[in-house]
């Protein structure tokens, strides 16, 4: 995972140092035959400011490496934080890019089920019932009904054949849900000992 994530960090660099290759380019509109060592020269020294300023454990924080830290961490300790992350932190990463929220019915997610095209989340229930009303068959002879993607701003396609459970959001639900019984339960538990 971490050799991944340092080859996408240098393909990334790689990138912008090639994009203010063609900007200089474009900028200076000279003959670049003749400048071809002038412009390697510059992308060498462009890239080279950039891999300075990489920080090779910044990988630590990349999106998929903490999601598959997650999900190794949850193989036998599913519904507990990791050890160096707040209990809460679990829900807060998540929810940046995944609300326990069903954006169609804009109640609490039942059986959760994510969109491979865009990472969203919705009710199983909600969703297919968008699909099975709204949905347009996407190429003609075929059977796939498609629809827009429900949240706002998102343009990824939803089909029957893009969405897969999310156990990931079903398990935080479940240890919410938990949570919320035990301190109920704590709740009532004081209650009835200031009774006494």
């Amino acid at each position: 995972m971490k050799a991944y994530i340092e080859m996408e960090a240098s393909f990334s660099r790689h990138i912008t140092a090639l994009s203010e290759v063609r900007h200089k380019v474009n900028a200076q509109q000279r003959n670049v035959d003749h400048e071809e060592s002038e412009l390697s020269n510059f992308f060498e020294e462009r890239l080279a400011q950039l891999e300075a300023r990489h920080d090779a454990a910044q990988y630590k924080s990349h999106p998929k490496f903490t999601s598959f830290r997650r999900k190794v961490w949850n193989v036998n300790h599913e519904g507990e934080a990791l050890p160096d992350e707040p209990e809460d932190d679990l829900v807060i990463s998540r929810t940046q890019s995944v609300s326990l929220h069903c954006p169609i019915t804009r109640q609490d997610l039942v059986d959760p089920i994510k969109n491979r095209n865009c990472g969203h989340v919705y009710s199983q229930a909600a969703i297919q019932g968008v699909l099975a009303t709204g949905g347009k068959i996407i190429a003609r002879g075929s059977k796939i009904k498609a629809v827009n993607c429900p949240v706002a701003g998102c343009s990824a396609k939803v089909t029957t054949e893009s969405l897969e459970k999310d156990r990931e959001i079903e398990r935080e639900i479940k240890r919410l849900k938990l949570k919320k019984t035990q301190q109920t339960q704590e709740d009532s538990d004081d209650e009835d000992v200031e009774d006494l």
